[in-house]
């Protein structure tokens, strides 16, 4: 078995989200020695008896042969936050999936971040207007447009872009071999023809409610600034909107009548601080002056390749040395020249405790 096998095979585990498997990680020198320790090494590490049995019940290579088998069947593929093609946007997440399953076409890093596009699965005619607005706008001034998958606005908003001819992002609740909701059926085809569906759960993976939710923060986590046209006040779009405050992102929210229950959070983002979305060009002068900066700082820091490959694994969140060499399969003592040129180069910054983020 390898640590890419390993992994993988984590997935299985539905009890181990992204923040358990770090820690699960960090205690161990690589993935295949948490497989590999016995129950009493296990237990030595402080890995609890739930997990312990989780892990048992799993046979990894086994599995993992599965999920490949399962991706070459409709053409996906399986990306860890290791790889090259992973979104570097993702990888800023103190919660980023280890595993992503992708069928389509990955974009490149230059067409992300995105807009996302949310709102609620039963839109009024106006608002189902205004999505496909926004989204055919967005598409063709070559900006990726994301989005949950779910019925209503989500939906409109994936298969405007498309028509548009631009790229779209679809983020599923569940495994790439379920057809969910089955209304979208028809739709994936046009997603994968130009962008990606996307999801961190594993083929055979069902669609069960608590995966929604979590799935929303890689919606947020794709893109630049999230939209949200019409939500009611308890709509899972307002879940996005929240993991988009919690990862820095911006929020736009389409004003609706004061009268109707599918503006209620809409209106009540505006009056708690979100940015009024009245036209796209309002997206769109917040994605120039991000494309702006972000080229700026390709130009001025050029990053060595061994930079590169440790600065993807810094977040914004200060991450300990420790779990550094972890994620890197590095030694601390080859880190620390590295760690030194980047802070050099001020693009990373150091805090007390040997931690180390992002700088800015």
């Amino acid at each position: 078995m390898d640590n890419r096998t390993a992994l993988i095979a984590f997935t299985a585990i539905e009890s181990l989200g992204p923040v358990s498997l770090g820690r699960l990680l960090a205690l161990f020198n690589s993935p295949v020695d948490i497989w590999e320790a016995d129950d009493s090494a296990l237990r030595a590490k402080g890995v609890n008896e739930q997990t312990i049995s989780a892990l048992r019940a799993v046979n990894p290579e086994e599995f993992t042969d599965k999920q490949y088998a399962a991706a070459d069947k409709i053409g996906a593929k399986i990306v860890l936050s290791s790889d090259e093609e992973y979104p570097a946007c993702l990888r800023e997440l103190t919660d980023a999936p280890t595993t992503l399953f992708i069928q389509g076409v990955l974009p490149s890093s230059s067409s992300l971040p995105g807009i996302a596009i949310v709102g609620t699965r039963k839109p009024t005619s106006y608002g189902q207007k205004v999505a496909a607005k926004i989204s055919s706008e967005l598409a063709e001034a070559k900006v990726t447009v994301v989005s949950g998958y779910a019925v209503g606005i989500d939906a409109v908003a994936h298969k405007s872009a498309a028509a548009a001819g631009g790229i779209t992002i679809a983020i599923l609740g569940c495994g790439l071999d379920h057809d969910y909701p089955a209304h979208n059926k028809t739709l994936r085809p046009h997603i994968i023809e130009k962008g990606a569906v996307i999801t961190e759960f594993p083929f055979g993976a069902a669609p069960v409610p608590w995966h929604f939710p979590r799935r929303n923060r890689i919606v947020s986590g794709l893109s630049k600034a999230i939209a949200v046209i019409e939500a009611g006040e308890k709509s899972g779009a307002l879940i996005t909107a929240r993991a988009a405050l919690d990862q820095g992102r911006d929020i736009f929210s389409v004003p609706g009548p004061i009268d109707s229950s599918l503006s209620i959070g809409t209106n009540r983002l505006i009056r708690d601080g979100a940015h009024p979305l009245l036209q796209t060009s309002d997206l769109l002068l917040l994605w120039a002056r991000h494309e702006v900066k972000r080229r700026a700082v390709q130009i001025e820091i050029p990053l060595e390749k061994n930079e590169q490959a440790l600065f993807i694994n810094i977040n914004a969140e200060p991450c300990h040395i420790d779990d550094l060499a972890a994620k890197t399969n590095l030694s601390i003592s080859s880190i620390m020249p590295i760690l030194l040129a980047l802070e050099i180069k001020g693009v990373v910054a150091r805090h007390p405790g040997m931690c180390f983020s992002r700088a800015g």
